[in-house]
């Protein structure tokens, strides 16, 4: 498989609110895992959600840190 056909699945598999039509890397990681077996698409998912969730609240902890300064 090379790498136009997995970011095709990686979109398909793993939308994310984003400007980037690009698949991160840990976006690919996830597809090629899942299409390789390793993983099943609902771990899959559950470990992208994971990320985004972790993502989304850094930059929050952090505004909240610099506001009781």
């Amino acid at each position: 498989m090379n790498k136009l056909d997995a970011a095709f699945i990686a979109a398909a598999l793993f939308p994310v609110s984003s400007y980037s039509t690009v698949p991160s890397a840990y976006e690919q990681l996830l597809a090629d895992s899942y299409i390789l077996g390793t993983l099943n698409v609902y771990q899959s998912v559950e470990l992208l959600e994971e990320c985004h969730r972790a993502i989304w609240l850094v930059p929050a902890v952090a505004t909240e840190k610099q506001a009781g300064e």
